[in-house]
């Protein structure tokens, strides 16, 4: 407003001037969309930077800025859905997760065949080859009314697909879990186990399982993998992906 003379001078303005609910969001300095405003160990007005997508708000105590971070002690479901009709790997990266759980369900394949399993430590831009240690299945089967146990050593990790372990190339149904942890743990490469039930067309049910090391990985190098059929495609799939944070 104008002045007969000069104009006063600019004073000061404490807190008892300004009324409660008087400064609205629109008089507040613009920010960064995701940013939360918390307070720093000075009780100064401070900024918790936007998280990745899918982590929490963790609290450090007090006198400590709260960060984003990976929920610890819970499943995060990583990905889920379904394919039908398909030749394509099942795939997945940007794994950061402790453990890893892939579950498969409703799974029917065009022909007899074998799951491949195959691990990169650049995030699918590459795949590891060549012996898988410790590498081993024991598969249970029934035969003539006696369950059988089939074993053998292999030079890669291959989960055996809806057909009877005989190989009588028969087709069905499987279902699976596979555990996959890359945790570091001193001088040991990642390693992991599945379990697997499959009713092959014709025959009784089937149960078996296996275990693998990664190999030319160091501990928690390994950030993605995929399953691979050997030979025709996947008639139907459900599939989902957990992450656990140790």
């Amino acid at each position: 407003m104008p002045y007969l003379g000069s104009s006063p001078a600019r004073g000061l303005v404490g807190s008892a001037d300004i009324d409660d609910n008087a400064i609205t969001l629109a008089k507040m300095a613009g920010g960064t969309d995701g940013n939360l405003i918390t307070y720093d160990a000075s009780g100064d007005p401070a900024v918790v930077a936007a998280g990745t997508s899918g982590h929490f708000l963790k609290s450090q105590g007090a006198g400590s800025v709260p960060v984003f971070a990976a929920a610890s002690g819970s499943f995060t479901n990583i990905a889920s859905g379904t394919l039908t009709n398909s030749s394509d790997a099942l795939e997945f990266e940007d794994l950061t997760h402790d453990v890893h759980i892939l579950h498969l369900w409703q799974c029917e394949l065009s022909a007899a065949a074998t799951i491949e399993m195959h691990f990169s430590t650049d995030n699918g831009s590459s795949y590891l080859s060549g012996q898988y240690d410790h590498y081993f299945t024991r598969q249970w089967a029934k035969t003539n009314g006696v369950y059988n146990e089939y074993g053998n050593d292999n030079v890669k990790v291959k989960l055996v697909g809806p057909t009877d372990p005989q190989s009588n190339g028969s087709t069905g149904s499987m279902m699976a879990t596979i555990t996959f942890d890359r945790n570091a743990d001193g001088a040991h490469i990642p390693y992991g186990h599945a379990q697997l039930a499959w009713e092959p067309a014709g025959y009784a049910p089937a149960v078996g399982n296996l275990g693998f090391k990664v190999p030319g990985a160091a501990a928690a190098d390994v950030d993605a993998f995929k399953l691979v059929l050997s030979t025709g495609q996947w008639d139907k799939l459900s599939y989902r992906l957990l992450g656990f944070t140790i």
